[in-house]
């Protein structure tokens, strides 16, 4: 009895053991890829429009009604959050104390999946969140939201994902910008030729230029204007904090006309150093075909650039610079260039005088293999069941025959 005994002790524990971890953590790996893979069963297609440059006998200037107050605006900042998970090292008043003694009028806290709330009229009267936990970083700011959207494709993202992504994230919030989007597009931002449903992106983070990524959405013709925001984890790293922001401007520093000073393009990215910028928009206006940007500050460098990125002509030490616009431009943007500081402005585009023309891809009832994908699920599933099940009854056959032949 005691042989029968070591052996069940030394033999089949172990084994049994054994195979149930080894079971355990193999159910684990599968619930969790299962789970993974549930978002890809929402897939749609979409058709997508066919680039379309910006046309029409009128000129769209950004700049035109602008005459509220200029503020200094950063919209891309983490705080601690979901435990320190997310990288976020200061408490929420901390980082918002920071940025004002940075002399900044809005600092909003854009922290993953969460909107700040809680600090009265300050800075998260504007609400912002990040969006997004994939692989490949394709991530969102929602600007003006209402809730937290939790739908995202955790893998791989197609070009319909990225789009269907996008439509959801709208019914969410006010505005939505694609973020650094210079770490997720690969190709050269050709994606952009073709997303549609967003309004704002991240030209300037402390990641990099996206400019390129920019420049491929304007010259087909989608009218989405510039940000550029620090993006920072930690307010204590110099080199991420402080150093790209946003001027707006705006009729107050109410979320509503931030977002309304937003939504036309009342606003330019920078790219400074934590003193400020030696260099500021003073105005831009159009006399007929010709542009007129005027500075204030330090002689600056001015270069206007054209469909595909194309520099077009630069004016250098000046404080006004002017340029008509070729008629077969469908766009023009400035860059404005000092010794600390670089900024953005957005883009003069032609339209038809009425409304800027906004391009929208369909989607479509169901993708292609989302019906064939469901149904493999629904097969295969019960068969991996039973397939488990008789694995498990032939290894307790052979441990039982193993057991008999030691006895």
């Amino acid at each position: 009895m005691s042989t029968l005994t070591g052996l069940f002790a030394h033999r089949r524990l172990p084994r049994a053991v054994g195979r149930l971890t080894l079971f355990g953590a193999s159910a684990a790996v599968l619930l969790a890829g299962m789970i993974a893979a549930l978002p890809y069963a929402m897939r749609r297609a979409y058709t997508f429009p066919a680039p379309r440059p910006f046309a029409g006998p009128a000129l769209y200037n950004p700049y035109a009604a602008a005459s509220g107050t200029w503020f200094r605006v950063n919209f891309h900042a983490h705080a601690h959050a979901w435990w320190g998970l997310t990288d976020g090292h200061q408490p929420d008043a901390d980082v918002i104390r920071h940025y004002r003694q940075l002399g900044y009028d809005v600092a909003a806290l854009s922290n993953y999946e969460h909107i700040s709330r809680g600090l009265g009229s300050d800075s998260l009267s504007l609400p912002v969140y990040e969006h997004g936990y994939n692989m490949d970083k394709v991530h969102q700011l929602v600007i003006g939201a209402r809730r937290v959207e939790w739908f995202d494709f955790p893998w791989h993202q197609s070009l319909a994902d990225k789009q269907y992504v996008l439509d959801l994230l709208h019914r969410s919030g006010e505005l939505v910008a694609v973020a650094h989007p210079e770490l997720h597009e690969r190709r050269g931002g050709t994606d952009f030729r073709y997303l549609t449903n967003y309004d704002l992106m991240e030209v300037r983070t402390h990641s990099g230029v996206a400019t390129a990524e920019w420049d491929t959405a304007l010259t087909t013709g989608h009218a989405v204007w510039a940000l550029a925001d620090d993006d920072t984890h930690d307010v204590t790293d110099t080199a991420d904090t402080g150093h790209s922001w946003n001027m707006v401007n705006a009729a107050s520093l109410r979320p509503a006309d931030i977002i309304a000073a937003l939504r036309v393009g009342h606003t330019y990215g920078v790219e400074g150093d934590h003193s400020g910028s030696d260099v500021r928009l003073a105005s831009l206006v159009l006399r007929g075909d010709t542009l007129v940007v005027k500075c204030v500050g330090v002689p600056a460098r001015f270069t206007f650039i054209g469909a595909g990125g194309v520099v077009l002509a630069t004016v250098a030490h000046a404080d006004t610079a002017r340029f008509v616009m070729p008629a077969d431009a469908p766009y023009v943007r400035t860059e404005v260039t000092s010794a600390r500081a670089t900024l953005y402005l957005n883009p003069v585009v032609r339209y038809d005088g009425v409304a800027l023309a906004r391009l929208a891809a369909v989607p479509v009832d169901l993708a292609p293999g989302q019906l064939a994908g469901l149904i493999a699920l629904a097969v295969l599933m019960p068969t991996y069941i039973v397939w488990r099940r008789q694995r498990r009854r032939q290894a307790a056959l052979v441990t039982a025959a193993e057991a008999d032949a030691a006895a």
